[in-house]
């Protein structure tokens, strides 16, 4: 380092012991520069040592040869200290006076002690974005009870090339304003690229040190090249990667834990890292886990079905029991309960055999997030539910503390009326869910505090307790005092305005509607505006607003448009199509409800196609299908459908549980209508009599007094007249904060497409054995980076289609392959649909062609070379009957970036089967096919790499044959003649040799066979059969004969004959190969030279007489 720059280092260092605690922010310094620089180590050293400080300092240079740990190299500084200044503490009491979260004490403890990564209790992945934050805020809660009583100096090198998780520790530590005896010196590289899913967090570091002017620009001449630094995976290593890669799993570094994952599989799978099968099922497990609790439910999916086609997972029972409960987990996550219950029961048979207790621990644990009914969402709880004691039990003895509090919040009924006392709820079985939250109050876990009153605040609400639910929802905005908390202070603020809404103060419900949807836009936040915009437009069909409640919830469809999203938190897309056909019929837009109503079909199709339909999580949208197709009948006089389907709507609401309460008035106002004008006044009378009773039961009374007057014919009861829409103002601020989102989320994707398409390239480059393995390893990769369900790939040769790839869930029949084709030939344009969009029906017989019911969004993009179709590339998301969540529509977008992607592939495709053709020519005969010279020494080349070792041996036998009266044949027959003799015995030596040995055109009129692990006496075998076949055929008189369309004589001495050596032995590479067939070329010039038209086996004898 030159001079001045340690000297501004030691400036730096220095003021450690001058400061006070308000100027920390000059204690942290980041020297940027664009050059080869480097921060030396024995600089610092020499500079600590000459300030003569009592401190600790910390230098570490960042690489990418070795997978950076989980906040690297911090952890392990925190190790050093402590085994220096608190060794005589235990370290429980470390952690805890240190004000690390409780939950993830024992694995920071493991990790100090020994140095990897341990926890009792699996993660719920519910909790991984809070437990997330709270382990960057443990880790620098350490630091900050450390530095209270230490002085720390910490030096970092090349900080480009640190990963994420040390990045946002760091950003951390600089907001941290409680952090004053360190100082941080770090350089980085503004020149050197970054690991493209860093980029967000450190942009978020940089413009932070940047505001606060904690940067420095050193300028050096040094230009030179830096030394290639990259991961690349041995297998001597794989071990120590598993390690460090579960350190990372643990810490929740999800995506860094990928990075390194994802170079390490595609090393094995592209054949350059070869590891053991029980070492691959151990990556794969890993990799299911992090993708899972990454919300890559499909991914995780992949690999777990990577796992389970490895044959030696069925002989490790350990392995075995994990990857049951991998399964498990996956299943749950994807919403598919019951293959998750049915892997743990095959887990569990394996682990009572094998007394797992730490795996019996883990499943019990499982099933109680599966008898929460998935990982809880407030609105879906099921009040039915109920977890066993024993499960209780298993959960405290096992000190499974957080699963515990889920239990006891989410897992037991309130059925009781709550009732608010002074400060106090009372109600005896909310015991089970007060123990839930004083356990989570220990945990100092604040977000299943708040969702357990926010659960609590549900079951007050259903029960119109309006004062006991605005208490509850009170008790979470108490909870998020100080922590700055916007997103969960919207979240409560629609769920208070829900309660107002049921409770009918829609008034009020309105205002905390408007309250959140201000502070949606403050966070820049959309999900949070998009339930209150869409609540604000069931309000406004409560209250018989229907123009305001077309524009609340066509607002609504319109953010979801933007940000391409097919369901709400709280319903699917297709429930906002009911409300909004409802809201049309009765404005008397007809036409308009029909655009939608046709599109709702066409999206219901799923379930209005099949027998017994699972309507779980579809209740509410069938309701409203029910609904406004009896009103549309009506409107058009169809009073038979209208009379069927008003039934179908009542049996729909007695026999499934439906949760919209609060639209039955609404639907019932339009049923006495209905029977009134047909005069069915029975049907009328009594549909109203029991929905006031039911709207009295529920504490609706404005619903039941307005029922009540249209059951006596008045009109003395009026509708609220207040204003429900939202103001002008509003909506202009909504447009522009989604434009916002949609620009970061379009900037989010094509950083993504970058990303895929650097690997996209390399994956092309590889050198494949097979086109076909080429096209299996690229859809695999394209259905993982572009969320895809299923691929078809067709090639279509000669006019002749073929499915050159599909994966298991989509299968064509010949008929059916022919009209896909007929159809793009036709119509040769790419097709992008969404079910959710009109133009589906128009293609319904296209997607039906591919034999499923249930496709949501489907792209297919034929490709045209000189006016013909060659290839269709098909790609399908499919709608999962009661799971709908994380579910996207394929954009335009996508259909650019496939098609960019298969027609590189095509042009990859036809340079593999050129290059393919070329070397065939290059090592084959073009007469005869066989292989040439230069063929049989890549044979050999490539036989003999596959050898272990130089002392492991293996046989081969050797036959060395000369066409023997061969000159004779071409003089008096023409070379025509000459050739077609050596294609009729290269065609015989196939049909005698077939898959046992490889045929060779040596040169001229001789051949060599090859044959791998066989003795002299098979290759006499062989011999005699050619002897047989010539004999036979007269030295291939007929071939002649053909060749000159005439009889031919030709002597005995004359005809075609063959002379053969033949030699054996056992080698061990390639020269031992060829020194038998130079003996086989010394006994067949022996059998030249002698007799001819016989075989001679080489041996020493022989030898000697020639």
């Amino acid at each position: 380092m030159r001079s001045e720059f340690k000297e501004h280092i030691r400036n730096i260092i220095g003021k450690l012991v001058e400061q006070s605690d308000s100027e920390r922010d000059n204690k942290v310094c980041f020297f940027k520069h664009y050059s080869s620089f480097n921060i030396d180590e024995e600089d610092i050293i020499n500079i600590m040592t000459s300030l003569n400080l009592e401190c600790d300092m910390f230098y570490y240079q960042f690489e990418e040869k070795k997978i950076q740990g989980p906040f690297c190299p911090f952890l392990d500084f925190i190790k050093e200290l402590y085994q220096k200044y608190y060794k005589y503490m235990d370290c429980k009491e470390f952690v805890k006076k240190a004000s690390v979260y409780p939950v993830i004490q024992d694995m920071l403890i493991s990790y100090i002690m020994n140095g990897y990564c341990e926890r009792n209790e699996d993660i719920i992945p519910r909790e991984v974005p809070f437990e997330r934050e709270k382990i960057i805020e443990s880790v620098i809660n350490i630091f900050q009870y450390i530095t209270n009583e230490h002085k720390v100096v910490i030096v970092l090198d090349r900080l480009q090339r640190a990963h994420e998780s040390t990045i946002e520790l760091l950003y951390g530590m600089m907001k941290n304003k409680e952090l004053f005896d360190i100082v941080i010196i770090a350089s980085y590289n503004e020149a050197e690229d970054l690991y493209s899913y860093t980029k967000d967090s450190w942009n978020l570091l940089s413009r932070y040190i940047k505001d606060m002017e904690m940067s420095v620009d050193y300028n050096d001449d040094n230009k030179d090249a830096m030394a290639d630094d990259v991961f690349i995976p041995v297998n001597t290593q794989i071990d120590v990667y598993l390690k460090d890669i579960k350190d990372l799993f643990l810490c929740l570094q999800l995506e860094q834990a990928k990075y390194y994952l994802d170079i390490i599989y595609k090393a094995i799978e592209n054949g350059n890292l070869e590891v053991e099968d029980a070492q691959k099922i151990d990556i794969l497990a890993i990799y299911s886990f992090v993708t899972v609790y990454n919300g890559e439910e499909k991914m995780a999916y992949l690999y777990c079905k990577k796992m389970s086609d490895i044959e030696y997972l069925r002989h490790d029972k350990e392995r075995l029991i994990e990857y049951y409960y991998i399964a498990a987990l996956v299943n749950l996550q994807s919403g598919q309960k019951n293959l998750a219950i049915s892997s743990i029961e095959e887990g569990m048979k394996l682990t009572s055999d094998t007394n797992n207790n730490k795996y019996i621990v883990k499943y019990e644990m499982l099933k109680i997030l599966i008898d929460i009914d998935k990982l809880p969402e407030i609105l879906l709880w099921n009040p039915k539910s109920g977890i066993s004691e024993y499960l209780i039990e298993m959960a405290r003895d096992n000190n499974q503390l957080l699963h515990l509090a889920y239990a006891y919040i989410f897992g037991f009924n309130i059925s009781n009326k709550l009732k608010l006392t002074g400060d106090k709820l009372a109600n005896t079985e909310l015991e089970e869910c007060f123990k839930g939250i004083e356990l989570a109050k220990e945990l100092e876990n604040t977000q299943i505090q708040i969702r357990a009153w926010q659960k609590t605040a549900v079951q007050a609400s259903s029960e119109g307790k309006l004062d006991e639910t605005i208490f509850c929802y009170n008790q979470c905005l108490k909870i998020m005092e100080g922590h700055n908390s916007k997103h969960e202070e919207a979240q409560i603020y629609n769920g208070i305005g829900y309660i107002c809404l049921i409770n009918e103060k829609y008034k009020l419900a309105y205002d905390y509607f408007i309250k959140a949807i201000n502070i949606g836009l403050t966070v820049d936040t959309p999900k949070y505006i998009l339930d209150a915009v869409y609540n604000l437009g069931i309000t406004s069909i409560i209250v018989g607003d229907y123009a305001s409640a077309v524009k609340n919830v066509n607002l609504t469809m319109k953010m979801m448009e933007s940000l391409n999203l097919s369901r709400l938190n709280v319903c699917n897309k297709t429930k906002l199509y009911g409300l909004a056909i409802f809201a049309y019929i009765k404005l008397n837009q007809v036409y308009n409800a029909m655009l939608y109503y046709d599109i709702m079909k066409t999206a219901l199709k799923h379930i209005l196609d099949v027998d017994n339909p699972d309507y779980n999580m579809w209740e509410d949208d069938m309701y409203l299908y029910y609904t406004v197709t009896a009103m549309l009948a009506d409107k058009e006089g169809d009073y038979d459908k209208a009379n069927e389907y008003y039934e179908k709507v009542q049996n729909f609401w007695y026999s499934i549980h439906v949760k919209q309460n609060y639209i039955l008035p609404k639907v019932v106002e339009e049923e006495a209508i209905f029977y009134k004008k047909t005069g069915n006044e029975e049907a009328r009378k009594k549909v109203l009599t029991d929905t006031i009773k039911f709207c009295k039961k529920n504490l609706l009374i404005h619903n039941a007094e307005i029922l009540q007057a249209i059951l006596d014919n008045k009109n003395d009861v009026k509708e609220p007249d207040d204003n429900y829409e939202i103001s002008n103002e509003l909506i202009e601020e909504i447009d522009k904060m989604i434009i916002r989102c949609s620009m970061r989320k379009e900037i989010e994707k094509k950083n993504k497409m970058l990303s895929f398409f650097e690997n996209w390239v390399d994956s092309l480059n590889y050198e494949f054995e097979k086109a076909d393995d080429m096209i299996n390893s690229s859809m695999l990769m394209i259905k993982n980076r572009f969320d895809i369900d299923s691929v078809m790939y067709i090639s279509i040769r000669n006019g002749i289609p073929a499915v050159k790839y599909s994966d298991n869930e989509i299968s064509v029949k010949k008929y059916q392959l022919r009209y896909i084709c007929d159809y793009f030939s036709k119509n040769g344009r790419r097709i992008v649909l969404s079910r959710f969009k009109r133009s589906y029906q128009y293609h319904e017989e296209l997607v039906s062609a591919f034999n499923r019911n249930d496709v949501a969004t489907m792209i297919a993009i034929p490709f045209i070379n000189r006016e013909k179709l060659t290839e269709i590339f098909v790609a399908f998301r499919f709608k999962k009957m009661n799971y709908t969540k994380g579910l996207f529509m394929f954009e335009e977008s996508d259909a650019d970036l496939l098609r960019t992607a298969i027609k590189e592939l095509i042009e990859a495709l036809s340079k593999v089967s050129i290059k393919k053709e070329l070397e065939k020519r290059s090592v084959t005969d073009t007469l005869t096919g066989l292989y040439n010279r230069q063929g049989m020494k890549e044979y050999i080349n490539k036989v003999t790499r596959g050898f272990v070792s130089e002392k492991e041996r293996h046989k081969f036998t050797i036959l060395y044959m000369d066409l023997d009266n061969f000159k004779y044949c071409n003089d008096h027959f023409g070379h025509e003649a000459g050739d077609a003799v050596l294609v009729a015995f290269s065609r015989m030596l196939e049909g005698i040799v077939e898959s046992s040995g490889y045929i060779i055109r040596y040169g001229g009129d001789e051949f060599v066979i090859i044959i791998p692990d066989k003795d002299t006496e098979y290759g006499v075998e062989i011999a005699e059969k050619i002897f047989a076949n010539l004999r036979h055929n007269k030295g291939f008189k007929k071939v002649i004969e053909e060749l000159k369309n005439m009889e031919v004589n030709i002597s005995e001495k004359n005809r075609i004959t063959c002379s053969i050596g033949i030699s054996s032995g056992n080698v061990s590479g390639y020269s031992g190969i060829a020194m038998i067939l130079k003996r086989a070329d010394e006994a067949l010039y022996y059998v030249k030279n002698n007799t001819k038209n016989d075989y001679k086996v080489w041996n020493l004898k022989s030898q000697e007489e020639k």
